[in-house]
């Protein structure tokens, strides 16, 4: 079974950062000096910290035992790998992020080589593609939208300030509006402006208030209603936002200084305390972690994750060193699937095929040692010996977001298959419904 190693290192010593060197280069380079872009793409400590830690990028390959060589690129090797990258995107533009992501070398190595500041004007001249010509010929091609006026843009507002039944925030506007909130700061100059100028000049009423702006009464009271509304005595941020509710996290945290504080003032708990258990920030990780088909990134646990990334940080220290325990739960987890008793299937028919015929010779009660459904540990290690993809067609959410990957018996439980790794394997749910319990 193949074990899971994080992308980033958790502890920074000369020696580890030396094995991780020597692994880059040879595994990545054949022994060749990357530059320090391309050593970044590939290592799980960045350069940077490198050069910090032992002095040069050049102390530090010698230190890892290489010959030191600058230099080593010429325009041949750059412009195939350019022509490579075009390839890859169908023969057109591309951008200097897409190269980032599919080149070999840094686009600033590019540019310095080849003798280019622009991205644009390298491409031109030395892959001959010009820069979003399919776009630009389907934006002449396309009929301008006509520019609605200032009283269209107030009656929208309108309607979707009465539907929604209070003013509306630039969020909610998004989800019942026609118009783009662009339209509002190109006729207004800006959101709040628009807001304002419904209020003063079209009597556009506000609760609670006669101004825009939110006082603490404001924000107090419509966290009571929404409490209230939803009979809750406890409320975390997002059941807040999630209810109705009309201001963001940071409103709070300028007013009160925290959600806690803000809750505190209106008579109410904060919600669930920020004391999760390790087991609950590793499912969590799982969970998001089975969503992407591969390892959360920072900036996708802010964005995706029912627990705050800040939340991790201060258990954990980091993201990195998150992402390092959770991997040490899940490999060093022993056998949680072992249950105190043995289970017990019904007593299956035992059918022998002679000479093409069919004789029943018995029945037999067949003890099984694991429970059905394997635990978040097992699942996980499944699914990352199996690299989240399904092992029948290869779908995966990495190359197919909308899929969904169970785990699967290899030989059916009901037919005395254990639930153990070795008889589990990664199936898509149109594969695993395929199967069923048959025993291929």
């Amino acid at each position: 079974m193949s074990k899971y190693t994080p992308t980033r290192l958790t502890r920074y010593d000369d020696e580890s950062i030396i094995a991780e060197i020597k692994r880059v280069i040879i595994s990545y380079f054949s022994g060749a000096i990357p530059t320090t872009s391309e050593f970044n793409k590939y290592s799980k400590v960045k350069a940077v910290t490198i050069i910090k830690r032992l002095g040069s990028w050049k102390n530090a390959v010698v230190k890892a035992g290489f010959k030191y060589e600058s230099n080593r690129i010429n325009r041949n090797d750059l412009i195939n790998d350019l022509k490579q990258v075009l390839e890859k995107n169908g023969n057109e533009y591309f951008t200097l992020e897409f190269y980032e992501k599919h080149g070999r070398h840094s686009s600033k190595t590019v540019k310095k080589v080849l003798g280019y500041s622009k991205w644009d004007e390298l491409l031109s001249a030395i892959l001959s593609v010009k820069k979003y010509y399919k776009l630009l010929k389907q934006k002449i091609n396309s009929v301008a939208e006509p520019r609605p006026s200032r009283s269209e843009l107030v009656e929208d507002l309108r309607r979707a300030w009465e539907t929604l039944g209070k003013r509306p925030s630039w969020t909610e506007y998004k989800e019942h509006g026609h118009f783009s909130i662009s339209r509002y700061e190109n006729e207004f100059g800006t959101w709040v402006n628009a807001i304002e100028h419904c209020i003063k000049v079209h009597d556009f009423k506000i609760e609670g208030s006669s101004t825009l702006h939110s006082t603490s009464q404001i924000l107090l009271a419509d966290i009571k209603a929404i409490a209230s509304a939803n009979n809750l005595s406890s409320i975390e941020f997002k059941k807040y936002r999630e209810f109705g509710g009309s201001y963001s996290i940071g409103t709070f945290q300028n007013t009160f200084g925290s959600w806690r504080k803000a809750c505190g003032e209106a008579g109410l708990r904060p919600g669930r305390s920020l004391i999760y258990s390790d087991d609950e920030f590793f499912d969590e990780i799982q969970r998001l972690w089975e969503l992407l088909g591969g390892e959360p990134k920072a900036r996708e646990i802010k964005i995706q994750s029912s627990i705050s990334f800040n939340a991790f940080v201060k258990r954990f220290g980091s993201h990195s060193k998150t992402i390092h325990a959770f991997c040490i739960d899940r490999e060093n987890s022993g056998s949680p699937d072992i249950p105190q008793e043995r289970l017990t299937i019904p007593e299956l028919e035992i059918n022998i095929i002679k000479s093409g015929e069919q004789a029943v010779i018995g029945y037999q009660a067949i003890k099984m040692t694991t429970p059905r459904f394997p635990s978040k540990r097992l699942r996980f290690i499944v699914l990352n010996r199996d690299n989240f993809v399904c092992v029948k067609c290869g779908h995966g959410p990495k190359n197919c977001p909308e899929t969904k990957l169970h785990i699967d018996h290899i030989i059916p439980y009901s037919k005395g298959g254990e639930t153990i790794a070795e008889n589990l394997q990664t199936l898509c749910s149109a594969c695993n419904l395929g199967k069923s319990d048959l025993l291929l």
